[in-house]
């Protein structure tokens, strides 16, 4: 199965050990979502870890699944490689 970016942030903020920012509203397309998923990608947000799905850095793009590119620049930016 694809991993979404929600899940992708899941993953990389419980390896990571990040912690949770108090505002988990970074971006305007993921108010709906769970609150350990919505925390979790604020968390990667904070870290530098993601700046979002478009231009402009609004958009997270929760449900859309994590390209090979995608995964790459998450790794790359989390393991500062």
């Amino acid at each position: 199965q694809p991993v979404t970016r929600s899940q992708m942030a899941l993953f990389l903020t419980r390896a990571l050990k990040l912690p949770t920012p108090t505002d988990a509203n970074t971006f305007h397309d993921t108010a709906g979502l769970d609150p350990s998923t919505l925390a979790a990608i604020a968390a990667i947000a904070k870290a530098g870890i993601t700046i979002g799905c478009n231009p402009d850095r609004t958009h997270y793009c929760p449900h859309q699944p994590v390209t090979r590119s995608q995964m790459a620049l998450f790794l790359t930016r989390a393991l500062k490689l």
